[in-house]
């Protein structure tokens, strides 16, 4: 834990945002860790940076460059990304406490970065100048966000009991009522308007909270997390009852490639897909590509700064998952054939896979 003009900050080390409100959207954050940042308020935390590293410094940044124009705006934005702390609507504050390791890694890149030259306008100009004052202001900000979070863990039990019954009875009651769902809007916790999502949401949004300042392996956030899968598992169960109301009768996706390697591709489906959704049952794979669609050429990859080249076939799979005791959810996405690495079957284009409809299970074939 170190100190930035004055005001402690502590930094959420390592998280990787994911989008939707499926079953691993409340992936553990690891726990909180010191940021490597450079005091600039005392003139003794400005001891590390030597004469001659300030007057570089000064010179390469006094002038205003538009690259410190532009981190000093960045900074600033934070300041009043943070300022109002933790957002009422569930949507919007769990996307702040995702984003929110994000942007502490911008205040450390800003640190390292203009360290010695902020020590250097300090005793220039006998006072701070602009990037300091905004980087204190970004720093308040989000160490009062971070009191937010704390508050909203303190009061985990009773706000997670509060809203996970809430979910429950609303979708018990649209289900009593035989609630007719638009075709286009079939999944209630899908909806961004239903008040069902609305609750299962905010009691996402408290786990997040307790895996922040308790710890993802903390006793209390282990408890939480299977309490909020366990209502998810639910609430799914009863969503699904709900849309099979209306469900038309869909014939089984039709079978439309008969290669030889008809089976071994099957197999590899069924084995990535058990990898990859462990609580999902597949109850059907169907090839309804008619052939293998050829692709290949080569492509920059930035992260290596490299030619890459790919010569790739692709064929497109359907797989039914159990949803509930009479239907089950239709996926499509491609399967992969890999001729680089000797015609290796790839199942990576899982990941991205589309629900396009549902079908009631004794159609299926």
């Amino acid at each position: 834990m170190r100190n930035v003009a004055g005001i402690t900050l502590v930094v959420l080390a390592g998280c990787v945002p994911r989008a939707g409100i499926s079953a691993g959207q409340t992936a553990p954050l690891t726990a909180f860790a010191a940021p490597p940042v450079v005091s600039t308020g005392p003139n003794a935390a400005c001891a590390p940076f030597g004469a001659a590293q300030k007057s570089e410094a000064l010179a390469t940044y006094g002038k205003k460059p538009p690259q410190l124009t532009k981190d000093t705006g960045d900074v600033d934005t934070l300041a009043d990304a943070y300022g109002h702390g933790l957002d009422a609507s569930p949507d919007v504050a769990m996307a702040q406490l995702l984003q929110y390791p994000v942007d502490v890694r911008v205040l450390e890149r800003v640190e390292r970065k203009y360290g010695a030259f902020m020590c250097a306008e300090r005793e220039a100009i006998d006072g701070p100048g602009e990037m300091e004052r905004e980087l204190k202001a970004a720093t308040q900000a989000m160490q009062a966000f971070r009191g937010d979070i704390e508050r909203r863990a303190g009061t985990a039990r009773n706000e997670l009991s509060e809203k996970l019954g809430s979910a429950e009875s609303l979708m018990k009651g649209y289900r009593a009522k035989s609630v007719s769902v638009d075709a286009k809007k079939r999944s209630l916790l899908g909806d961004s308007a239903s008040d069902v999502r609305e609750s299962l949401r905010g009691a996402e949004v408290v786990l997040r909270a307790l895996e922040i300042t308790r710890g993802p392996d903390a006793a209390d956030t282990v408890r939480a997390r299977a309490e909020v899968e366990a209502t998810r598992a639910t609430l799914n169960r009863m969503n699904d009852e709900i849309a099979t109301v209306n469900l038309p009768i869909a014939p089984a996706p039709n079978e439309a490639y008969f290669g030889g390697d008809r089976a071994a591709i099957k197999a590899a489906v069924k084995a990535d897909w058990k990898t990859r959704y462990p609580a999902e049952t597949v109850v059907g794979v169907y090839l309804t590509g008619t052939k293998w669609t050829h692709k290949s050429g080569s492509y920059f990859r930035d992260r290596d700064s490299r030619i890459v080249q790919f010569d790739n076939s692709f064929l497109p799979v359907t797989v039914a998952v159990k949803s509930s005791d009479k239907s089950a959810d239709v996926f499509t996405y491609d399967i992969r054939k890999d001729h680089l690495e000797a015609n290796a079957l790839k199942t990576d284009y899982a990941a991205t896979r589309e629900k396009t409809s549902k079908v009631l299970l004794k159609k299926l074939h």
